[in-house]
């Protein structure tokens, strides 16, 4: 009788409807709580209000959500395991080339001033001040993008180890190790494990200078959510992955991915053609829905964070530029695909202002 009652209420529609939407509320709420300051109050030392009430809530209501949807996570985690699962050989030559990874930036650990720049410096700073309690910033000081990703991150390793210079740098390389794994998987499906294996072993040790790109701590967060995304959506295209909710999920790491970096934007553009392209018509609309829903879900804490300011990010985004280059966030995007464009179908490489198409 028991069980009988159970089981209707968990299959009913209030459960699987409003858990998720209960969960989603108390999730908002919860950034609207953590970011309630602003950057500025932080540095002035600021300290944020109790949020734990509302995390022990959400973490509850998380929890009787995966509940009710038990059956599709369990679905969800057998396509994942029968998608990139890797033999045993193959996962441990994946772990050789983390090893590699780890041991090639360990000098930048050791003496991390050799490759963290003012501006990585600063998410530190903001790892400080969030560990210490103050009002959590949702963007890079100054800033109305560059989301706090990694710093949030970082915050939680100096709560548990306490602030140490070369925290910063290994959580880049941590960002960057997902980056690796995630390229491995993706390369591996399109050509192969040995081509797949050949291009880790580049990128666990690239040139110095090349490598000192990669890991500043804003394009790691970046590069980190890009390449998953392209995982998940490479996989759902030929129907690898065959849960709808994929969808959703490769929507919420470009969300978050946007909130870290706008540069995010260029794969979504790229998946956003794949789904044109690959998918037959009658799948383009579903995919695009939960696609745009996961994106919202995704960038939360950055719509939260902009809040009323999020006109004068838009405004910077298709019109206000780039300080550095003098072209607008979307022309600067235009320009590398032009020269993407133009390097796959024609052979020709030009500079971003020197476009293939007038």
């Amino acid at each position: 009788m028991g069980e009988g009652v159970s089981d209707r209420w968990v299959g009913s529609a209030w459960a699987r409807w409003g858990l998720p939407l209960l969960t989603l509320a108390l999730y908002a709420s919860l950034l609207a709580r953590w970011f309630a300051g602003r950057a500025a109050d932080s540095d002035a030392g600021m300290r944020s209000a109790p949020s734990w009430p509302l995390a022990l809530l959400l973490l509850a209501a998380l929890s009787a959500t995966a509940f009710v949807h038990r059956d599709l996570l369990r679905r969800m985690a057998a396509e994942a395991g029968s998608v990139w699962r890797l033999p045993r050989r193959e996962l441990a030559l994946v772990t050789a080339v983390i090893v590699l990874s780890f041991v090639y930036q360990l000098p930048t650990m050791l003496y991390p001033a050799g490759i963290v720049d003012s501006d990585s410096a600063i998410n530190g700073l903001m790892a400080l001040h969030i560990a210490d309690g103050r009002v959590a910033p949702a963007f890079y000081y100054g800033a109305i993008f560059a989301g706090t990703f990694f710093s949030h991150v970082l915050a939680l390793v100096f709560v548990i180890t306490g602030p140490f210079a070369a925290g910063l740098p290994f959580v880049a390389w941590l960002f960057y190790s997902g980056f690796l794994v995630g390229g491995y998987l993706l390369t591996r499906q399109a050509a192969g494990a040995a081509v797949a294996l050949i291009v880790a072993l580049w990128l666990a040790a690239p040139p110095p200078d090349l490598l000192t790109t990669l890991v500043y701590a804003e394009y790691s967060q970046l590069l980190l959510f890009s390449i998953w995304a392209l995982v998940v959506v490479s996989a759902c295209c030929p129907g690898l992955l065959r849960q709808p909710a994929w969808w959703a999920v490769a929507g919420v790491l470009l969300g978050l991915g946007f909130w870290a970096h706008g540069l995010t934007i260029v794969v979504a553009a790229a998946i956003g053609s794949s789904v044109l392209v690959f998918l037959p018509l009658r799948r383009v609309v579903p995919a695009a829905v939960l696609l745009g829903l996961g994106f919202l879900l995704g960038l939360l804490p950055g719509l939260v964070g902009w809040g009323s300011e999020l006109g004068i990010f838009l405004e910077w985004f298709v019109t206000g530029g780039d300080r550095g280059t003098g072209a607008t966030a979307v022309e600067a995007i235009a320009g590398l695909w032009r020269v993407s464009l133009g390097s796959l179908m024609l052979g020709v490489r030009e500079s971003v202002d020197l476009p293939i198409w007038r």
